[in-house]
């Protein structure tokens, strides 16, 4: 098992179960705003537990050995960075709040690398990258 597998799935399944516990937490503290439990676009426009669940999947998708398991952690990292610069793109510089940044940048370049591990792993011959 190499190390650039175990450093990519772990944190993937950490930055899911972050998400999925901070989706939860505000989910929790909206249930007293009558505006925002009235709003259908609740669960889609501001909580964190679909994409958290999806970065877990990512997790467990690296983590496994099985057919195609890279393929699918390489597209829903293009649909995480894809998701992340439209969101990049829709605010506005004032309204920028420095962790949601910083989380964004982690997002971008775990996607990065995890897209360089499917493909190393997927060229013809390879098949040394896991053997370590």
């Amino acid at each position: 098992m190499s190390a650039l597998k175990v450093t990519v799935s772990s944190c993937w399944a950490l930055l899911g179960a972050g998400l999925v516990v901070s989706g939860a937490v505000e989910w929790w503290s909206w249930r007293e705003d009558p505006i925002v439990v009235a709003s259908s676009l609740r669960w889609w426009d501001s909580t964190e537990i679909l994409p958290g669940l999806l970065a877990l999947v990512v997790g467990v998708l690296l983590w496994k050995e099985i057919a195609f398991a890279r393929l699918g952690a390489f597209l829903l990292a293009t649909v995480f960075s894809l998701y992340t610069v439209y969101i990049m793109l829709l605010t506005r510089p004032e309204n920028l709040v420095r962790p949601l940044l910083a989380v964004q940048i982690l997002v971008l370049g775990l996607s990065a690398v995890t897209a360089y591990y499917a493909v190393l792993g997927l060229r013809p011959g390879n098949d040394s990258a896991d053997s370590t």
